[in-house]
């Protein structure tokens, strides 16, 4: 059930102390002003944010700035067996997620209408649906796939095979 939600989680374990992770995150991710400016290909920063000594929120860089994308949060926690674990969630912005919903809502509500009317013509229920489906599925496999590539991102950055 979980592959077909808009979000994905997962933890990261390394032997790197908190310290070691937040440089590294520091030296591979581009932060401060105009971050995503400065962010390309030709730098080898691929991710734009800020990075704290205990967490992170970081974005893939993409053609344009902008709101309506992937956002990569982590939490950096450390056991006292030396341990280093990065609990990393992956998430659309409130934003595209309410826009989509919103949209479901109002497929839900021409969807009861037709039923109270009753309309029997299989097409127009058919056709809302699928509707319905194109936007949250291209969402979902979005998600799914810059989850993937933030994963083998933080991992080569990280040393973790």
């Amino acid at each position: 059930m979980a592959n077909f939600l808009p979000f994905e989680k997962f933890t990261l374990s390394t032997l790197l102390s908190i310290e070691d992770v937040y440089y590294t995150l520091l030296n591979n991710v581009n932060t401060g002003p105009d971050a995503w400016r400065n962010s390309d290909v030709f730098t080898g920063k691929y991710y734009y944010g800020s990075v704290n000594k205990n967490s992170f929120i970081i974005l893939p860089v993409e053609g344009w700035p902008s709101k309506l994308t992937i956002f990569i949060k982590g939490k950096i926690i450390a056991d006292n067996n030396g341990n280093t674990y990065i609990n990393v969630v992956v998430q659309p912005d409130f934003l595209v997620a309410g826009i989509i919903a919103g949209f479901m809502v109002l497929i839900a509500i021409a969807l009861l209408i037709a039923d109270i009317l009753l309309i029997n013509d299989v097409s127009f229920i058919f056709l809302p649906c699928i509707i319905l489906f194109i936007p949250y599925a291209s969402l979902v496999w979005s998600v799914k796939r810059k989850s993937r590539k933030a994963k083998l991102f933080l991992k080569s950055i990280l040393g973790i095979t």
